[in-house]
């Protein structure tokens, strides 16, 4: 085999020992707008939206639509 051969073959099948573990799936409870956000510039309107998790997280989310 060439040299350029074994080194991508190589790479290739040592590859799952450098992957990422998966984090686990958030289960979202609910999602709320939250009131007195929301603000317009130009043709795009921003609003904050809290999402609250099962595992009593939250995360405040901003959404910009055009």
């Amino acid at each position: 085999m060439k040299r350029l051969t074994l080194l991508t073959l190589g790479w290739v099948l040592s590859a799952p020992a450098f992957a990422q573990p998966q984090l686990p799936a958030v289960v979202i409870k609910d999602v709320t707008l939250v009131s007195g956000t929301t603000v317009r510039v130009g043709n795009a309107i921003n609003a904050l939206f809290r999402i609250s998790t099962l595992g009593n997280g939250t995360t405040d989310l901003w959404l910009n639509v055009d």
